[in-house]
């Protein structure tokens, strides 16, 4: 989703500046997953931005992604998983992780085959899942008027010293 995000909302129709869309999974405190997107931009694109944004992840929940950004993400995901190997910290977390959510800490050791195994197809059908657009909370944040700054600046003047 990151590469169409950028690919399409920023070069192709200009309409962000930057962005992108992240998502976690945990069982503590209980099993549930979280999916983000932040999309700055100006307050006259923020509904082309949502119309943009969610007709890419229709298009990513009916054809999946293409076979070449596929191919990207695996590679960057190899890359970094194989420098984590390095670091004792990215041990420590996995162990951690595997410690507390009751999984196999050997899975560790297969990150790469799986990446390597992982098809369009299994990508689309996770997109199914949980890009639900049922399910969602939508905040647009926009700049601050004139008239409220004003207002605010008054109500922080009025306020006594506490000395």
């Amino acid at each position: 989703m990151n590469i169409r995000i950028i690919d399409v909302l920023r070069e192709k129709l200009g309409l962000i500046y930057g962005g992108g869309m992240e998502g976690s999974m945990t069982r503590i405190p209980y099993s549930h997953y979280t999916i983000g997107v932040t999309l700055p931009t100006g307050p006259d694109n923020v509904d082309k931005v949502l119309s943009a944004t969610f007709a890419e992840i229709e298009r990513m929940r009916t054809q999946g992604p293409t076979q070449a950004d596929l191919d990207k993400v695996k590679t960057n995901w190899l890359q970094t998983y194989r420098k984590s190997l390095q670091e004792n910290t990215y041990w420590l977390a996995a162990l951690q992780t595997s410690l507390t959510e009751g999984t196999d800490p050997g899975t560790i050791l297969t990150f790469d085959k799986e990446v390597q195994n992982l098809t369009v197809d299994d990508v689309k059908r996770a997109a199914q899942r949980f890009l639900n657009t049922e399910n969602y909370v939508q905040v647009v944040l926009n700049p601050e008027t004139k008239a409220a700054a004003a207002q605010a600046k008054n109500d922080t003047d009025k306020k006594p010293n506490k000395s």
